[in-house]
């Protein structure tokens, strides 16, 4: 629920099937999302079978008043991975998205799903506080009829109409006759007052029970004081009315969902690799079907390749069978999201500048298939050196030239992590024969260290200077004496 956002647009909730695990390599499915059929989950399981995201043995779908798909694997499934992958990969997860639109005077209108219950009661109220003023008014008409009826029959107003000739005098005898008990009433007397008095029938009349209504005029007074106390505490009143709405019409219809919190299941970490990854260095292509290839390790369809190119272009694609990426691929590597503040570390070299540098990077966010450039210029790099992580040293070899120390040692510890765009820092101002990991204890032993000091983490971006290795008398020995060129 943690995109829901009380239901207005753009929000998702996430929905799944309830499975639980059966015996041996089998899962039974036991309930379906809300807009998935038996069928379609059953489809969606057998399409991610055939791309190879997860491995199906057999699927029996036993339905009948209750919803039951056993499904079952193949032999070497990780079963701890089982339900993750037909979250991430089936329809036993999918996402609604709540569209509250309704019609509001006349009008669309968005709301979220406490705007509509609050509407809702609102309107409810409404409609009951209407109810109950009809029904006040029914009451207090009653009332007035049968006060009148008894003041018509008790005070015998009914004998004034047998001298009357016409109908106008007919009525006017009446309300002549009831004047001196107008006060007792609540309403004023009307025309069709009067006409239906005349209607009371001398049946009604020669039986007439004095007690009897006054009981009943005592009755309509007790219903007219409860509704006008349901009136003055309406909402109380409409509370009221949906418990009671529960109460009757409750049962049976309970929620049938279940509100839980679960971490999204991610579908690099369930995936079955099932494939193999492989890359022609030389001619730049990667895929799974290159066969006589050079083989990179386990992948899946799903996954993101990370090559790096020797004229400094990195890329991240997505495994294909055969694909092209670039000549002369120097390094290339699964990749995949926990693999962005991966450290790499690598050296380079411009080559009409005739300098090289030391580079550490994370890849962080990245475009399938777009160029991104490792060196300081575009075209004129050529990159000798690629290895991940902390603690990795490296040799570099330079070409040889007189009164130069071509033999280099960089520990990559001793240099700052960057962004992918940062130049690095100069290591020299010549050119470079080579480049290659080395062990701790060979770089120690060439820079004749006792112990290994502390990184120094440089921070500055193309030093001017060389950097230099570490200080020990060794290679303060073989150092190269400087020249200045200075007057």
């Amino acid at each position: 629920m943690s995109g829901y956002q009380d239901g207005l647009a753009g929000s998702r909730v996430k929905v799944r099937a309830k499975i639980e695990p059966d015996q041996g390599k089998s899962v039974i499915i036991r309930e379906v999302p809300y807009g998935v059929t038996t069928e379609s989950l059953i489809d969606s399981i057998l399409a991610a079978q055939d791309k190879g995201k997860i491995k199906v043995a057999n699927i029996s779908d036993n339905t009948g008043a209750r919803v039951e798909i056993v499904v079952t694997f193949q032999r070497g499934v990780d079963m701890d991975k089982v339900m993750d992958a037909l979250y991430a990969f089936t329809e036993c997860e999918t996402t609604l998205s709540p569209n509250g639109m309704v019609i509001r005077d006349g009008k669309p209108v968005a709301m979220s799903v406490t705007e509509m219950v609050r509407h809702n009661a609102d309107q409810t109220r409404g409609l009951l506080k209407r109810d109950l003023e009809i029904r006040r008014d029914r009451l207090e008409l009653r009332w007035h009829h049968k006060s009148l009826v008894q003041i018509f029959v008790e005070n015998r107003i009914y004998l004034r109409i047998e001298k009357a000739k016409t109908w106008e005098a007919v009525l006017s005898e009446i309300d002549k006759g009831l004047d001196p008990f107008k006060k007792q009433l609540r309403q004023a007397v009307t025309h069709d007052d009067l006409v239906m008095l005349t209607e009371v029938k001398i049946r009604r009349i020669s039986a007439w029970d004095a007690e009897k209504a006054k009981e009943e005029l005592s009755a309509i007074d007790k219903e007219i004081k409860q509704v006008k106390g349901f009136l003055r505490k309406l909402t109380d009143y409409t509370i009221a009315y949906f418990d009671r709405l529960i109460a009757d019409y409750g049962k049976g219809r309970e929620r049938k969902t279940e509100l839980a919190s679960f971490d999204t299941v991610k579908a690099v970490e369930v995936v079955e690799r099932t494939e193999k990854l492989y890359v022609e260095r030389a001619s730049g292509f990667i895929g799974t079907d290159l066969k006589g290839g050079e083989e990179v390790g386990p992948c899946s369809s799903i996954d993101n390749v990370l090559v790096i190119l020797e004229d400094g272009g990195l890329f991240v694609s997505k495994v294909d069978g055969r694909k092209y990426i670039g000549e002369k691929i120097v390094y290339v590597q699964v990749f995949g999201p926990d693999d962005r503040d991966t450290v790499f570390n690598i050296v380079y070299e411009h080559r009409k500048k005739e300098r090289a540098f030391v580079k550490r990077f994370t890849v962080g966010g990245a475009t399938r298939d777009k160029r991104y450039e490792l060196g300081k210029s575009a075209g004129d790099t050529r990159v000798h050196h690629v290895s991940v992580g902390g603690g990795k040293f490296v040799y570099v070899k330079l070409r040889k030239k007189p009164r130069i120390r071509t033999d280099l040692y960089f520990r990559f510890d001793d240099f700052a992590v960057k962004g992918r765009g940062a130049g690095g820092n100069t290591i020299t101002k010549h050119r470079v024969s080579s480049a290659q990991d080395i062990s701790e204890n060979v770089y120690m032993n060439r820079l004749g260290l006792d112990e290994l000091p502390p990184p120094s983490a440089a921070d500055a971006e193309d030093e001017p200077e060389e950097i230099a290795a570490p200080e020990t008398k060794k290679n303060a020995e073989r150092r190269p004496r400087r020249t200045s060129n200075r007057n």
